[in-house]
């Protein structure tokens, strides 16, 4: 029989058919991928399709509206009455084929398609041909940064770091020429800014907020890598028992400061005492 009225509940990938004839006998009950959407309904006799409305229902009944179909949207809470049973795909589709039919349902109208402006079409093509010309130049130098650390053997240890990375590696080594300049780990964290500032008075030590004095990108880059080994400590808690532990009893940002320390003072003993990673050993770090 011929298809009369079809209820169409569309999703991202998976669209729901629910058609019927003029008897109001079920004749078609199926599902359509994205891409067999257009090429079942080019197939068909011209017919009434009801879809509830949302942003991408204005682009299919735009598209269905083409092809000589009479599409009606319907805000959903409208379309909810009419659902018979548990909520699922088919039971939608039914129910937007039911409402669709109802002489007092609230259509919603269809959006055109808004084509943007002459200059402003002009505007995206040179945004879009800066934004490919600074791809290619971020690829340069993305280039330039990697080759620069397979020349730098102090920055292949550093890199071994957990957290730091090529490009961390790279900017601890270039900017701490000299780390016998520091006189420990502790003074190299503290110049990058990832120590206590200090609000003492009266003899009584009073620890604030980390200082952030010093080289903020160096900062940056480590409080970055710290959190990636974090959110790997999360996933493998058994890798990172220590980590484990203290996100047990802390706010994640401030076991995130208190890594990125240990990060920044692990590589200065690296630069200053040569030597390579060593990644402790679970059993002790239980």
């Amino acid at each position: 029989m011929q298809i009369t009225t079809i209820g169409l509940d569309i999703a991202k990938n998976v669209f729901q058919v629910h058609g019927i004839d003029a008897k109001e006998k079920v004749v078609a009950r199926k599902q359509l991928r994205r891409s067999q959407v257009i090429t079942f309904f080019k197939a068909l006799p011209p017919c009434l399709i009801g879809m509830e409305a949302c942003a991408t229902a204005h682009y299919w009944a735009r598209e269905l509206t083409k092809l000589g179909h009479e599409v009606r949207l319907m805000p959903a809470k409208d379309v909810k009455a009419y659902v018979k049973r548990n909520k699922n795909d088919a039971a939608d589709a039914e129910a937007i084929c039911e409402a669709v039919r109802r002489p007092t349902m609230r259509f919603v109208r269809i959006k055109q398609d808004t084509r943007l402006p002459i200059d402003a079409r002009a505007s995206v093509i040179v945004l879009a041909a800066q934004l490919e010309a600074l791809e290619s130049v971020i690829g340069a130098i993305e280039k330039r940064i990697k080759m620069q650390h397979r020349s730098s053997e102090a920055s292949q240890r550093v890199e071994a770091i957990p957290g730091i990375g090529v490009i961390g590696a790279t900017a601890i080594v270039a900017t701490v020429a000299d780390p016998t300049i520091f006189r420990s780990g502790r003074d190299f964290a503290a110049w990058i800014g990832l120590v206590p500032r200090q609000d003492s008075t009266g003899g009584k030590q009073k620890l604030g907020p980390i200082s952030k004095q010093g080289d903020r990108y160096l900062r940056r880059i480590l409080v970055v890598g710290a959190i990636a080994v974090l959110r790997r400590a999360q996933e493998n808690p058994g890798k990172y028992p220590w980590l484990t532990q203290l996100l047990a009893r802390r706010p994640f940002k401030v076991v995130a400061v208190a890594l990125a320390n240990k990060m920044a003072r692990t590589a200065w003993a690296l630069l200053a005492h040569g030597g390579t990673y060593r990644a402790p050993e679970l059993a002790e770090t239980a």
